[in-house]
């Protein structure tokens, strides 16, 4: 059983493995990605430029901004370039669908 807050935003099929899923809950656009087994969700505008990210790739744990190619980790939401962090929120998986709390 889920926490109160959660909203099923997709299906566990429905996240692809290399890139993210834009999803709106509550009128908050938020990217859910896929690695390995593991499900995340961040914010999907790059604030380098504030470009959208949902183009981008996912790839060993980050997600890759289409536009300048600064990738964000999935857990931490920090930056591998000098620029700002993006938010992560909290996902959980329950009988194949994916969570989401904002």
């Amino acid at each position: 059983m889920l926490e109160e807050g959660f909203q099923k935003v997709a299906d566990v099929g429905e996240v692809p493995a290399s890139r993210p899923l834009k999803v709106v809950l509550d009128g908050v656009e938020v990217l859910l990605c896929r690695h390995k087994f593991n499900f995340f969700a961040v914010a999907s505008r790059c604030p380098h430029r504030d470009t959208s990210m949902a183009e981008g790739t996912v790839d060993h744990g980050r997600i890759v901004c289409p536009f300048h190619g600064f990738s964000f980790d999935l857990v931490t939401g920090e930056c591998d370039e000098k620029c700002d962090g993006i938010g992560t929120f909290e996902v959980k998986v329950c009988r194949g669908g994916v969570y989401l709390k904002v």
